[in-house]
């Protein structure tokens, strides 16, 4: 449906840089608004001096990061019709003039945009934004313990450099910072001696069968004592770090299963149980495809056509890039989400402990000389496929036929 207005909508982190022009191309108005209420009220004056009404109004704006969400959601509420649209699209709509230009700014981007609006509106509807406060809020959680876990991961690594150094003998009996109960003996007993010195059975009660052998070992440290000390403090600080990080691990693992159960629609909660009926799908990965999941993907045309787009979607389709006589080799995208990706990577490979007929496939085709990455993005295409399939059919896996997924 043609549109009396368009305007484009160039977003960064401070703020907003757009354009207003009529349905036949003509600016009316172009502007920068700050990221504030007032900076938005600036914004809405500008569009009523301009004649915008905004329920005929198209609004094409740039979804760069998460900055342009709150300019979503506020626009949509005044009811504009608004198509937040990748980067890359916009990249490839430019209008040749556009596309070859010297200088990139701020103001050339949103007349860009509302030219992608006016000339291309019709072909855009599939990315109109539609309100989605709680699966946002469902995907800050899922990237807020993304983060800390990569903190996390970062401290074990350093905290384990630093102890190889205050007792290289551990490796021998396989004990680290990830073991929990060693690590939190290593709070009150920080270096070999301190270690020798503790009751036989409270090192038992930590590791087990172990306890001897560590005693020796502890006892007959290679690295002399006054570097062990030396290390004490660091060592300590790092793993109480450890602790801090995977208290709030714990913690925002509760709130993404409470927001599931609780405060997400009805719809959320049983995709959520539809996931992870399927094999190597689990309490952290199902949470991920759901925050991230576009809406309305089900209307995308056939499975396969499903399966192929938010393969894309994802950033795990083949790419070859080629140039005369230059041959590339194909690599998977990575345009899209991130965080999907490696959830879909982390559940493929877990998949394979639970679904006999995946590891057969795996061993197929590494003895057909396939690399070990390469099979696994296989796998993530056929359990994306099964995702789909248990969605669509809105039947749990082990209630699907064979054909279906």
């Amino acid at each position: 449906m043609k549109k009396n207005w368009i305007i484009g909508i160039d977003v960064a982190g401070n703020g907003i840089h757009y354009q207003i022009q009529n349905a036949e191309g003509l600016p009316l108005s172009d502007g920068s608004a700050a990221k504030s209420m007032d900076g938005y009220q600036s914004f809405t004056r500008a569009c009523k001096q301009a004649g915008v009404i905004w329920k005929n109004c198209l609004i094409v704006i740039e979804a760069t990061g998460r900055h342009h969400l709150p300019w979503c959601e506020r626009l949509v509420e005044e009811g504009a019709s608004v198509y937040a649209l990748n980067p890359l699209l916009t990249k490839r709509l430019y209008s040749s003039r556009n596309a070859i230009r010297d200088n990139k700014d701020d103001r050339l981007d949103s007349h860009s945009l509302s030219e992608i609006g006016r000339m291309h509106g019709d072909e855009l509807e599939r990315f109109a934004y539609t309100s989605q406060s709680s699966k946002i809020g469902l995907q800050t959680l899922v990237s807020t313990r993304k983060a800390i876990r990569n903190q996390c991961t970062n401290l074990l690594k350093s905290g384990g450099d630093l102890l190889a150094l205050a007792f290289p003998e551990l490796r021998e009996i396989e004990l680290g910072l990830t073991h929990v109960g060693f690590r939190r003996l290593l709070l009150r007993a920080p270096t070999p001696a301190k270690i020798a010195a503790l009751p036989e059975c409270e090192l038992q009660r930590v590791v087990g069968v172990k306890s001897k052998r560590l005693r020796e070992l502890a006892q007959n440290c290679f690295t002399p004592e006054p570097i062990t000390q030396a290390c004490e403090d660091s060592l300590l600080s790092l793993i109480e770090a450890i602790e801090d990080l995977s208290r709030h691990l714990k913690n925002i693992e509760h709130t993404i299963e409470k927001t599931l159960r609780e405060d997400a629609n009805l719809a959320d909660r049983h995709t959520v149980e539809l996931i992870r009926s399927i094999p190597g799908f689990g309490e952290k990965t199902a949470p991920v495809l759901v925050a991230f999941l576009p809406t309305g993907f089900e209307q995308w045309g056939t499975k396969k056509q499903i399966v192929a787009k938010l393969q894309a979607y994802f950033g795990f389709d083949p790419r070859r890039r080629e140039s005369g006589s230059f041959k590339g080799k194909v690599k998977i995208s990575k345009r899209g989400i991130g965080i999907v990706r490696t959830s879909l990577f982390q559940a493929s490979f877990c998949s394979m402990s639970h679904d006999p007929k995946l590891r057969q496939y795996y061993d197929k085709k590494k003895a057909e000389g396939d690399h070990h990455k390469k099979v696994i993005i296989d796998l993530m295409r056929k359990n994306l496929k099964r995702v789909v399939a248990v969605l669509i059919n809105q039947k749990e896996f082990q209630n699907l036929d064979e054909t279906a997924a």
